[in-house]
């Protein structure tokens, strides 16, 4: 790193908090804080509900995957994204979610179910999700250290002193900046300041991608990647039988989780209440995860490139230099994480090593404020509040939220610092979230879409799925430890994270919809629930006149999710070209696998696939980079010119406004 290179990341940095505090001028009320004053728009949205899960872990979770699996795990992400494409625009879970008016899916479980379970799930929520989130500083502060070459120890005292772990300044300097965002401005900082990273993310991978393909060579990294040995292949999805942990059972376990999980897991729920309108949530999420995969597919090429450098001729200097590096890390698992990074930090010049730096940055303080809002959010406003005999007045809510989110940072840093993780990053974020998640999924969806869900099929759920998890994270942690375990077949627990989440997750389903037959006496009122129809006893009721929330009750149906004409022209170019892109390569995918059901397609013509593959997805991310730049700033100037406005004059946002 030069003087150049850091030099970008602090002015990266200095201009992340400069908008942070200009943003803070206009977030003074709780509203502001949690969601944002309800005004934002789809492109920021989208930008930074993407970036909010973003992380430089994601980004070293992604390396890890890709590294073992190579191209195959890219054409098996492919058949996910037709459901994706449904969910996203039939607005599955989040229209409805919206037309409750909750602020946090707990507080829906309040006006679902009761009390009772949302102080439960408010509980199993914050305690799976500190977990979750508590490895997040630790790998990203591995990621900086490795990257740049930094001593793994710090000497302090002069002789006879002791020596410090790199990485434990490096990770209270990350989590510092992003308290200070969050902070200052609340949601509304979180969410601006998100869009601006995921904008560096965006064009900063562009550019590393293009020169790190430029500098391992086109036809070097394909046919470096066809080198790989039979049943480990990196270029043909039906050759990997040695491939244990990232084959096509882990992703189908994997998608069958998003789906059942969509919304259910609170990590950015701040965003999902923040839309200016449910038409703007609607087409924020498929904005945004048009985006994940593009991006996400993009940056596949740089594990691939490592694992070419890693095992080609013409790398064998540079691939011994990584050796030497990742031979100075002591943990195992910290050297399978750190490959890939290491092997960057050897191919990259000056400019991009800073570039490269300041977005893993910026991906940590994304993620880092994105994910201590929500929990600390969840912790005040669904454990706090409802225990207590007196509602909160705003300042203290304040106070207490800023309180709960510098708690939730902390322990993050201690739980970084003295939990070693043992396993591959996607296994553990499986394991740890299905504590609440695997539960939860089941209140979500049928207390949206199943009037017969009953509090007790919530509680059966909540604790089936909290007992398995739990289950399956202790036998993960002792097995090794119990020689009639260790001596046994198997010298781990067999079964990993994606498995145990798929375990617990349709025993809590098959909970909720036994105990629920077996309790309702009487269906739920949906209508009411979504504000579709006023509540009995009020003036609307009284006047016959509809709530006003929900907008037309007729908007939402199956038929008018599809209806081309309900749409503004903007929201339509969006769905043409998001289902043409889908279509395209979800073409290709059926294709395949029809033609090598007959015949074994040639490792030289699946080269020839992946290289027009990238090609497009090259051109599709640079396209939209500049449409995302154009659309966020324009939501910016909006959001800023409605947060500023006196709530007395602030016009009532349109629905399907963009």
């Amino acid at each position: 790193m030069s003087v150049l290179d850091w030099s970008i990341v602090a002015g990266f940095v200095l201009a992340l908090c400069g908008a942070s505090w200009v943003l803070s001028r206009v977030s003074s009320s709780v509203a502001d804080f949690m969601a944002a004053g309800r005004c934002a728009g789809r492109f920021v949205l989208s930008m930074a509900n993407d970036m909010g899960g973003f992380a430089a872990i994601f980004v070293v979770a992604t390396f890890e995957q890709f590294y073992v699996s190579g191209f195959p795990g890219a054409w098996w992400s492919i058949m996910t994204l037709p459901l994706w494409a449904f969910v996203m625009f039939s607005g599955w879970v989040q229209f409805r979610f919206r037309e409750t008016r909750a602020l946090t899916m707990p507080g829906f479980f309040a006006q679902r179910y009761s009390s009772g379970v949302r102080k439960y799930a408010g509980v199993l929520a914050f305690v799976s999700g500190v977990m979750n989130y508590g490895i997040f500083p630790a790998v990203t502060a591995n990621l900086i250290v490795a990257f740049c070459g930094l001593p793994q120890t710090l000497s302090l005292g002069g002789p006879g002193g002791f020596e410090l772990p790199t990485m434990l300044p490096v990770m209270v300097v990350i989590l510092g900046i992003a308290m200070f965002v969050l902070l200052t401005g609340g949601l509304v900082s979180v969410m601006v300041t998100d869009f601006l990273q995921g904008l560096l993310v965006i064009f900063g991978t562009l550019a590393i991608v293009g020169f790190i393909v430029y500098a391992v060579g086109w036809d070097t990294l394909f046919d470096g990647a066809a080198s790989a040995p039979a049943g480990e292949s990196k270029v043909d999805p039906y050759d990997q039988a040695e491939v244990r942990s990232f084959n096509f059972w882990f992703f189908m376990i994997l998608t069958v989780n998003r789906l059942y999980s969509f919304m259910a897991f609170p990590t950015r729920q701040g965003y999902d209440a923040a839309a200016l309108s449910p038409e703007e949530a609607r087409f924020s999420r498929m904005l945004g995860d048009w985006m994940f995969n593009v991006r996400a597919f993009v940056l596949m090429l740089l594990p691939i490139a490592a694992w070419v450098v890693m095992h080609h001729v013409d790398f064998t200097d540079t691939a011994a230099a990584v050796q030497r590096s990742i031979a100075a890390i002591d943990d195992e698992q910290v050297q399978k994480q750190m490959t890939v990074p290491i092997v960057l930090s050897e191919l990259l010049p000056v400019g991009l090593m800073g570039l490269f730096v300041a977005m893993m940055v910026g991906a940590a303080v994304s993620t880092d404020n994105t994910f201590v809002h929500s929990w600390g959010s969840i912790f005040v406003h669904d454990v706090v509040e409802p225990i207590r005999d007196k509602p909160l007045s705003e300042k203290a809510k304040l106070r207490l939220l800023r309180g709960a989110t510098l708690g939730v940072a902390v322990f993050a840093l201690v739980w970084s610092y003295f939990f070693p993780i043992g396993e591959y990053i996607f296994m553990y974020f499986q394991i740890t979230s299905s504590i609440y998640v695997a539960g939860a999924g089941a209140l979500v969806i049928g207390g949206l879409y199943w009037s017969r869900g009953t509090a007790a099929g919530a509680w059966a759920a909540l604790t089936t799925g909290l007992t398995i998890s739990f289950t399956g994270i202790i036998l993960r942690l002792v097995w090794p430890y119990v020689p009639a375990l260790a001596e046994s077949r198997y010298e781990s627990f067999p079964i990993n994270g994606v498995w145990v989440f798929f375990i617990a997750m349709g025993c809590s389903v098959a909970a909720y919809v036994v105990v629920s037959l077996l309790t309702c006496r009487t269906p739920h009122d949906m209508d009411q629930m979504l504000h579709r129809t006023p509540a009995p006893g009020s003036a609307d009721a009284a006047s016959g006149a509809t709530s006003g929330g929900g907008g037309d009750p007729h908007a939402h149906t199956p038929r008018k999710m599809f209806d081309f004409k309900a749409l503004t022209p903007g929201s339509r170019w969006t769905v043409i070209l998001y289902l043409s892109f889908v279509g395209l390569i979800f073409g290709a995918f059926v294709l395949g696998n029809i033609v090598s059901r007959f015949v074994e397609i040639p490792d030289s013509l699946w080269v020839n696939f992946w290289q027009v593959f990238v090609g497009l997805l090259l051109a599709v991310a640079s396209v939209m980079a500049v449409v995302f730049l154009l659309g966020g700033v324009g939501d910016i100037r909006r959001l800023y010119r409605l947060l500023g406005r006196p709530a007395e004059t602030e016009p009532a946002p349109e629905k399907g406004s963009s």
